[in-house]
């Protein structure tokens, strides 16, 4: 109640110094921030690396030019980010080059943010960056006009997505790498300039629910592109259940372990292709019902499992 009330009496426009006394109070307090329609604009991130869960209520708008808007770490730091609040990562002349460009939510260590009905946008960057064994989960919400890639993970970092759009993002939408592994179910992937969705190394692609990838930009990119290249590598296509839906007009996936879990639509390049080992599993009961290689599915459905691509931007 005393965080609500002293939020109530100031202008539409926080400073950063009022925003930073209401995070305290409120990790103090244990109690959440409510921004109730008002905005801050952040020159420094919001840095959370302690143990007290923190939540922030929108409606309301955090801004800021610095390398991220919120940097969160720690083993136990819990961030909770809903009710409409929107994050807007802006460029800024200082930062140019492509390892300076930041993210609106840059997590590492252990650190768990849960992101519900929000929208998450960066000038330059990154939307969400997560490094190490860091973990997020987004549910109705939005990650849109970003200046590289949407969604990023590496290391061992984690993303779970849930009617969840991704969209406008200069290369791509969704990008895996490292032992990371991201996780879709009702998602919308579109108009990403590269590719809708991007992963390497040892991660793991997980479709759980129907997604779609839509509208991307590059004629020399699949519209979903997993390899594994590197030696000892292994990558993962993972399918738990099919789509209730079925086949959707326009889904080039008919009978293969994909069908109706994942639509391709107006993509400028091809569809879905895989390079080196790469494996799909179908796993709608709790256990491994094919143990083929994702090139061998693929054709079995009548995909093109390309094995290799022109060289382009990763992140």
């Amino acid at each position: 109640l005393l965080l609500t009330r002293e939020v109530s009496t100031l202008s539409s426009l926080l400073s950063q110094r009022s925003f930073s006394r209401l995070v305290s109070a409120a990790l103090h307090c244990r109690r959440p921030l409510a921004l109730l329609g008002r905005n801050v604009h952040l020159t420094q991130p919001l840095v959370l690396n302690g143990e007290i869960p923190l939540t922030i209520e929108g409606p309301g708008i955090i801004s800021g030019n610095g390398h991220s808007l919120i940097q969160i770490s720690g083993n136990r730091q819990i961030l909770n980010l809903e009710k409409g609040l929107t994050l807007l990562h802006c460029g800024a002349d200082n930062r140019q080059l492509k390892r300076e460009t930041g993210a609106a939510i840059f997590a590492r260590g252990k650190a768990n943010i849960f992101i519900k009905d929000c929208s998450v946008s960066s000038e330059a960057g990154f939307g969400l960056w997560v490094v190490q064994k860091a973990s997020v989960e987004l549910e109705g919400s939005v990650v849109e006009d970003c200046g590289r890639s949407g969604v990023v993970l590496f290391g061992f970092g984690s993303v779970v997505l849930d009617r969840t759009t991704v969209r406008r993002c200069i290369l791509q939408g969704i990008c895996a790498r490292g032992d990371s592994e991201v996780s879709m179910s009702d998602v919308i992937v579109e108009h990403s300039g590269l590719r809708g969705i991007y992963a390497y190394h040892n991660s793991t692609v997980v479709f759980r629910g129907k997604t779609v990838v839509r509208g991307t930009q590059a004629p020399f990119a699949s519209a979903v592109h997993i390899e594994s290249l590197r030696p000892g590598d292994k990558a993962t296509l993972r399918c738990y259940s099919r789509s209730t839906a079925g086949p959707t007009e326009g889904n080039c996936l008919v009978g293969s372990p994909l069908d109706g879990l994942l639509q391709l639509v107006d993509n400028a390049g091809s569809g879905l292709s895989v390079s080196g080992n790469v494996a799909i599993e179908c796993d709608t009961t709790g256990f491994i019902c094919s143990k083929l290689s994702a090139a061998e599915q693929l054709e079995k459905g009548g995909m093109e499992a390309r094995q290799g691509e022109a060289p382009v931007p990763k992140n």
